[in-house]
């Protein structure tokens, strides 16, 4: 008789709740590549940096679920914000 492959779990964790922050928002934002002294944009930000920013939210709220969508979508306008 063949073997079944074990089931594995259908849970999906959302990126803004995969790890936590080690540091500030500060702190993130100095790790980040400063732009040039001509002004020129950084480039596109990346879903890591919006995960850490949108975590930052969920946990300042209490880690109180349902707002991942909200916490990314405002995470990443914060970053693009940054960027001008």
């Amino acid at each position: 008789m063949p073997q079944k492959a074990p089931q594995t779990s259908s849970v999906r964790k959302s990126p803004a709740r995969a790890a936590p922050s080690t540091g500030s928002a500060a702190a993130s934002a100095s790790a980040a590549p400063s732009a040039s002294a001509s002004g020129a944009e950084r480039g596109p930000i990346s879903q890591e940096a919006i995960a850490r920013r949108a975590y930052e939210k969920y946990a300042a709220r209490g880690y109180a679920h349902g707002f991942d969508q909200e916490d990314w979508a405002a995470a990443s306008a914060e970053l693009a914000a940054e960027q001008v």
